[in-house]
């Protein structure tokens, strides 16, 4: 592939037609490819040779196609010199599948289809099937559907009459793939690709063979994706990538991130899916895998769209435009199937020769001649229109990012004046947090950890003392950023009317009254909007907060609580108790108002309270990219309950920011100890 720059095309163009007519096709990598070439030089011309440029190309296609390509090509060079069908076979065969892999479809098909001819005349079975099998997947990934089966089916006859049960494997393997990509012209293919990807993937497990295996977990967890089915998809795509990391293969596992990114969109884990679909990018870049990368900048452009940040998902899909026209049109189908003819009639035409006269041999010659010449004036013509198309293209492109700079100027100003509003209010929050805050006469031993993922925070923390009793509350409110921030001063506002105005003791009543009042002022058909009544527009579920409202009586040494979906940890003697949740949330539920539960606990000295909401547990990190899970944050604490409270809340806030790394914080952190 040429890659030419169009700055001052106009006082360039001519020394670039110049350079094009005096060294026809392609300008290839310089470097790569004379180091390769040298080294194929230095070996014998035999079979030995052949097989050994062959196995290089193999291993090199696990992390870099276009090298995979060179090694190829040069056993291709060999097998000719030596003029040995079986040899030229096998060098065919793989150069025509590295062609694929970089989505060279015209040189794939010349040497596939002379990979098949010649497998023909020999009687090779084997070679026969993997051939059609392999011209059966360029077609597939033209999206020609028809064709592709066609192949397919020839290879499968094949593969059974031989009893080739490994090939058979991987046909029923490649019509599964098609069944997949023909749901969505008729849905019920999709139950059909299901059924052939699970026989396939059961005959490479039963041959342990794991190169195949990976490919069949891959193409089955994309199909049980579609049905929805994310627990046995997100099992396979584990134990597939577990695979691919033993063997080191970095082609395939950028199908895989690919996948998972796709879950985690289809649950609205728009975060985490950007966060895979950049993994994917960056390792299908770095093989090559040009229809992948294609992919990524479409699931990109969706994702983006999704978070409503439309300059980035256009820039996305621009991307996504460009390779795709350039790597699938029709011209390619036009120009296999002249390929394909054109052979078959050149093997005809060598049977035929011999049974013509020397005339007609000189004539037939001639014409030959002929047509190249024709050939290479049309492809001079072509490149002129070519040339002059990308210089026009250039020069659009160049008024377009002047446009594109002067709206990015713009909405980086609006963006400043936005950010130093939510600064601003960022300040209001804090002030009423710290008025708030847990400290005091019945509290003097206590840690509180509060990291909002944005500026401002959904999660906060209220506390209110009347005499001996002190009123806490640690709690989630639906969303973070902004929305979630409002929703912590409408909750605030209504504990404070709860317990400060109305005078009411009991957590469980105190939650129902701020749920009341919740449900109330954000029911939007009572105020004349449109219907979907407490539903958050960021993120499609219902208004309200998780939360855990504790009163404790200093004199009594007594706790009374309620939890809405959060848990309370007491830690006594060394070993945790945990009070279980209501199973619903401060806010409104399809359950109705039904009425929380009311707990209560006889403290003891040195009991440690422990509250929290989930952005600790649910936080990404870790060498694997996993979340650190519940049961690992009260192994921690358990680990450091010893300790005084202020060291443990050093402790874990170093321990959050190790196990997140270079990640991007999910969701607002709040966590709290109490010493009594």
């Amino acid at each position: 592939m040429v890659l030419l720059t169009f700055t001052s095309m106009r006082s360039r163009l001519h020394v670039f037609m110049f350079v094009f007519l005096l060294l026809p096709g392609f300008i290839k990598a310089a470097g790569l490819e004379d180091t390769i070439s040298d080294y194929a030089k230095t070996l014998p011309r035999d079979t030995n040779s052949v097989n050994k440029l062959i196995a290089l190309a193999e291993k090199a296609a696990l992390t870099n196609n276009d090298t995979a390509l060179r090694y190829a090509e040069e056993a291709l060079v060999i097998a000719l010199e030596l003029k040995n069908v079986q040899a030229e076979i096998t060098a065919r065969f793989n150069v025509g599948i590295r062609n694929i892999y970089i989505a060279d479809y015209v040189e794939a098909s010349e040497n596939l289809f002379r990979a098949l001819e010649l497998a023909k005349k020999t009687g090779d079975k084997g070679r026969e099937i993997a051939a059609l099998n392999s011209i059966g997947n360029i077609y597939a990934h033209q999206d020609i559907h028809a064709e592709a089966v066609k192949y397919y089916e020839m290879a499968l006859a094949i593969a059974r009459e031989t009893g080739n049960k490994k090939r058979e494997a991987i046909i029923l393997g490649n019509i599964g793939n098609i069944f997949y990509q023909l749901q969505f012209k008729d849905s019920a293919n999709l139950g059909k690709a299901v059924n052939y990807l699970r026989r396939a993937l059961d005959v490479h497990r039963s041959n342990n063979d794991t190169d195949r295996m990976i490919t069949g977990m891959n193409s089955l967890s994309l199909s049980l994706i579609d049905l929805k089915n994310y627990p046995e998809a997100e099992a396979l795509l584990d134990s597939s990538m577990r695979m691919m990391r033993l063997i080191g293969d970095s082609s395939n596992i950028t199908y895989a991130y690919s996948y998972i990114a796709r879950i985690d969109r289809d649950k609205g884990l728009y975060a985490e899916a950007l966060k895979y679909y950049f993994i994917s990018l960056d390792r299908a870049q770095s093989v090559g895998n040009l229809d992948m990368i294609m992919d990524c900048y479409l699931n990109l452009s969706e994702t983006y769209e999704s978070l409503e940040r439309f300059e980035d998902a256009y820039r996305y899909h621009v991307r996504y435009a460009q390779m795709s026209d350039s790597l699938v049109n029709t011209d390619n189908t036009r120009i296999i199937t002249d390929l394909k003819n054109r052979i078959r009639a050149e093997r005809d035409e060598g049977e035929i020769n011999q049974l013509r006269q020397e005339k007609e041999i000189s004539d037939l010659q001639t014409e030959r001649t002929a047509f190249w010449v024709t050939v290479l004036v049309l492809g001079i013509i072509l490149l002129v229109v070519t040339l002059f198309f990308f210089y026009n293209r250039a020069r659009s492109k160049e008024k377009a990012n002047r446009r594109l700079s002067e709206k990015n100027a713009v909405i980086e100003e609006k963006n400043k004046n936005i950010t130093d509003s939510i600064t601003y209010a960022r300040r209001i929050q804090r002030a009423v947090l710290v008025s708030g805050k847990l400290a005091g006469k019945n509290f003097p031993d206590h840690f509180l950890f509060y990291k909002p993922k944005d500026i401002v925070s959904g999660d906060f923390y209220w506390s209110y003392t009347s005499g001996a009793k002190t009123f806490f509350i640690i709690a989630d409110c639906t969303g973070h950023g902004v929305p979630g921030a409002f929703m912590s001063l409408l909750s605030i506002s209504f504990l404070n009317e709860a317990v400060a105005e109305k005078g009411i003791q009991r957590p469980d009543l105190i939650l129902a009254h701020v749920r009341e009042q919740l449900i109330s002022s954000l029911n939007r058909e009572s105020a004349g909007d449109e219907p979907g009544e407490g539903i958050s527009p960021e993120t499609g579920v219902q208004d309200g907060m998780d939360a855990v409202l504790c009163v404790y009586d200093s004199e009594k040494n007594h706790l009374q609580f309620a939890c809405a979906n959060n848990p309370l940890w007491l830690l006594r003697g060394g070993a945790f108790i945990e009070y279980k949740p209501d199973k619903m949330p401060v806010g409104k539920h399809p359950e109705g108002n039904k009425p929380f539960t009311l707990q209560s606990i006889d403290l003891q000295k040195d009991d440690i309270i422990y509250l929290f909401t989930d952005g600790y547990a649910d936080q990404f990190g870790g060498e694997q990219g996993k979340k650190f899970k519940y049961k690992q944050l009260q192994q921690k604490l358990l680990g450091l309950h010893r300790l005084p409270m202020e060291e443990q809340k050093t402790r874990l806030e170093n321990l959050f920011e190790s196990w997140k790394g270079n990640l991007e914080q999910v969701d607002d952190v709040l966590l709290t100890g109490i010493k009594i």
